[in-house]
């Protein structure tokens, strides 16, 4: 309910669409990825088609960054941040499945961590290192999982269920595929070195639109969709404390599209990798940036390849080298 960072993937909207069904089907990636597949499987326990969304939130970040600001640098140093990281911050990943947890997942479960109790729920330990937080895997529900540390697994099996709406987070679109989001207790400000201000790169627009939201940003979220066509929509998107905060926001945003523009352009004079980025420069030239109040954004869609034949020069290299790092 305080998580600082937090991103989610809808995996079976993912694993449901036509990429994934299209590779998975292929005459060539299918007999490749399955395997794999299998693979991860035995190791996660739980495999990609039974996972309906996953969801992680950390907590705790922002106490951990104001005390590496704040404590000079010394020999010291290290061992403080590390003694605040595990009394401050809370990492914990929520697995939804598409169907009730099954006894041969407990079993599998039973078989890679030790089985035991807390507070009078059953609960499985991961194998850490002496010293760190004991890690914890819950059953919540008959289709939710938690992975945690223990003192948010004990809040949890104290409380049910902690989640409220997030007020904080509300400017962020949550239904999309792949979303990960900052949210932050007061806005970031940044420290700028010494008589930056005055240098001809502050003064550069791009610079002086950024310099216009230091201290005022207060969160950023980033996501990715499908869309019906096909194709995959980007969106950024912003909070600041103040609508002039969003306005320099907005301006950032028009100012790195004009970057973007320039760099593409000498990429184009070469025929062939002028049409290797063309899905790219459209989707830069038919997109949005956005401003209402104190929120900004920016909202792009990419074509993606309907080739087949591309689709497999795409990912074969990926998939033939991700055999080992599966496991």
């Amino acid at each position: 309910p305080d998580a600082e960072i937090v991103g989610s993937v809808n995996l079976g909207r993912l694993w449901d669409g036509a990429l994934a069904q299209q590779s998975l089907n292929d005459a060539t990636l299918g007999p490749l990825l399955k395997p794999i597949l299998d693979e991860m499987k035995k190791e996660t326990i739980l495999g990609l088609d039974e996972i309906s969304k996953i969801t992680v939130g950390v907590s705790g970040v922002a106490d951990v960054a104001k005390l590496a600001l704040s404590v000079p640098d010394g020999p010291d140093k290290e061992k403080m941040i590390e003694k605040a990281g595990f009394e401050k911050v809370i990492p914990a990943m929520v697995v939804r499945l598409r169907s009730a947890v099954t006894p041969a997942h407990l079993a599998a479960m039973g078989q890679k961590m030790e089985k035991t109790t807390l507070d009078g729920k059953t609960v499985y330990v991961f194998a850490q290192d002496p010293g760190e937080p004991r890690g914890l895997v819950y059953q919540v529900d008959e289709k939710t999982v938690v992975f945690s540390v223990e003192r948010f697994i004990k809040q949890l099996i104290a409380t049910g269920d902690p989640y409220t709406p997030r007020p904080d987070l509300a400017f962020v679109d949550g239904s999309q595929d792949f979303v990960v989001a900052v949210t932050l207790p007061e806005p970031l400000t940044i420290p700028l070195p010494p008589g930056f201000s005055g240098s001809p790169d502050a003064q550069q627009p791009a610079m002086q639109s950024l310099l216009g939201l230091n201290g005022k940003l207060k969160g950023l979220g980033l996501g990715m969709k499908t869309l019906e066509d096909g194709s995959m929509a980007l969106r950024l998107q912003g909070l600041s404390s103040d609508e002039a905060g969003s306005m320099s926001g907005k301006l950032a945003l028009e100012e790195a599209l004009k970057l973007g523009e320039q760099w593409l352009f000498p990429l184009k004079q070469n025929t062939f990798i002028a049409e290797q980025i063309k899905p790219l420069e459209d989707g830069l030239k038919g997109s949005k940036v956005t401003q209402t109040g104190p929120e900004f954004g920016f909202l792009a869609a990419f074509k993606m390849p309907q080739d087949q034949n591309l689709l497999v020069t795409l990912l074969l290299p990926a998939i033939q080298q991700s055999r080992d790092a599966a496991l």
